[in-house]
Parts: structure tokens; sequence; C-alpha cells
């Protein structure tokens, strides 16, 4: 039986930018100070590094593009993307309309 002490946090990932920070969560993880498993990665941009670090990884990576949906489509793209995981950790600095 698992304790309460002993389960991982499930981590999704917003990023929209080069994935440092992401980097620097999974080092932590692997280092054994951050107890956590990073789940999935979400990004509304394709061409960014953050998300060929995600994949080079192995994590579960998607694209939201927000340019190709309405604003609610894209919320609703974003929520059932990030479903399931205990925390969302939003990195870097979305501007706003990107």
């Amino acid at each position: 039986m698992t304790s309460a002490n002993t389960r991982k946090l499930r981590i999704a990932i917003l990023l929209s930018g080069s994935g440092r920070t992401l980097l620097n969560l999974q080092k932590r993880i692997e280092e054994g100070t951050l107890s956590a498993t990073i789940e999935r990665v979400v990004s509304s941009r394709a061409d960014v590094l953050g998300v060929e670090r995600a994949r080079d990884l192995g994590i579960p990576t998607e694209v939201v593009d927000r340019k190709t949906c309405s604003p609610a489509d894209f919320d609703a793209r974003i929520t059932n993307a990030v479903a399931g995981v205990a925390k969302v950790d939003w990195l870097g600095k979305e501007r706003a309309g990107a």
C-alpha cells in the first residue's frame, strides 16, 4: 500500500519558450530532490525549444496553437490536455495573444 508521503506529484507543464525550467525540474526529479513525475507538456507554440526538449525526454507533448482556435476552444483544449494531473505549472512568460 502506498502512503500519501511516498506518492509522487503528477505535474503538467505549460510552456512557450526554451524549456529551461522544465529541464531544471526534470533534473531535481532525477536527483531525488523532487518527488514528482512530469506527465505531459503543453505548448501554445510548436516551434519552441521546450517542445523539442520535452519530446527528447520522452514526455508526452501537445501543441495547442491559440491562433487556430477561438479563446473558448483554446481554454477547453488546454484544460483537457492537463486533465488528471495534480499540479499544473506555467513556465516562462506567455505573451497575451501569442
